[in-house]
């Protein structure tokens, strides 16, 4: 949807993700946004705009020990 990555880029991304393949020409870096409790991320090789499971990103974003019970 390229309203909503236009829209993307005018807010400062959450957190960039940098995921390294055994190809090199097959690295990529994603740049993740939350937005209205969604998790999206832009592809910066595409700029392809991808939904993102906030689930799996959980223990990469936030440590348990960050929080008291």
């Amino acid at each position: 949807n390229i309203k909503l990555r236009d829209s993307l880029g005018n807010v400062p991304h959450f957190a960039q993700l940098e995921v390294m393949a055994i190809n090199e020409r097959n690295d990529q870096i994603i740049l993740i946004y939350v937005n209205r409790q969604r998790m999206l991320g832009v592809l910066t090789k595409t700029q392809e705009v991808v939904a993102l499971d906030p689930r799996y990103f959980t223990r990469f974003l936030v440590r348990k020990r960050d929080f008291g019970k």
